[in-house]
């Protein structure tokens, strides 16, 4: 504390300031947050055969706003004595932030479909290769939580090597006139619809290779 006279000669007891960068203490914070504790998101998980669905728990984690706080009171109280104390750090019941319902949602919509059944990708009769539920379609399926919501994701290195050289020699007039070889963005947007049903036929995805 320190008292400076005004210039009325009447006294005012100041609070320091003190250099406190609260945007990058909170971001440290939050990160930690996200290690520490023991809630967990819903998710799916992919595996040989099937998708399963992996529910998310309330549990402890940092409360970032106390927390902030806290350390913010610390360092004042260090500058001052000269003394460091560890920081008791306030935790706060953390909630999935991707509900039952989501999981539950996104195995109908996506998960289930996607793994009932082989799906093929073709350009042509010579350039296709079927991924099969026990033994490909596992290895590059996925999901992601985004904003609350699971939305599909995909490993695109494990799906290119899947596929390998199926698509060498085949071009694709891209919308600049341009022919360019196939890629594994072409492969997924052909194989979007084809997971989302369970209808045979539609599983057979095809790559437009001239969609002017």
């Amino acid at each position: 504390m320190s008292v400076i006279g005004s210039l009325f000669g009447q006294q005012r007891v100041i609070e320091p300031v003190m250099p406190v960068d609260e945007e990058k203490l909170q971001a440290a914070l939050e990160r930690a947050a996200g290690g520490a504790g023991s809630a967990s998101d819903g998710t799916i998980k992919f595996t040989s055969g099937k998708a399963v669905a992996v529910y998310g728990k309330a549990g402890k984690g940092i409360d970032v706003a106390q927390a902030t706080k806290a350390v913010e009171q610390a360092y004042r109280t260090q500058v001052e004595s000269d003394t460091s104390t560890p920081v008791k750090v306030p935790t706060t019941t953390k909630q999935p932030t991707v509900s039952n319902a989501e999981v539950d949602r996104m195995m109908k919509k996506f998960a289930k479909p996607a793994m009932s059944a082989n799906v093929t990708v073709q350009t042509d009769a010579a350039h296709a290769i079927a991924f099969s539920p026990q033994n490909s379609l596992w290895k590059f399926l996925g999901v992601k939580a985004v904003n609350g919501k699971l939305v599909e994701a995909y490993d695109r290195a494990a799906l290119k090597s899947l596929y390998g050289n199926t698509f060498d020699g085949v071009l694709v007039t891209r919308g600049t006139g341009k022919k360019t070889a196939v890629t594994v963005e072409d492969v997924i947007s052909a194989l979007r619809p084809a997971l989302l049903t369970t209808n045979g036929a539609a599983r057979t995805a095809v790559i437009d290779t001239d969609p002017s």
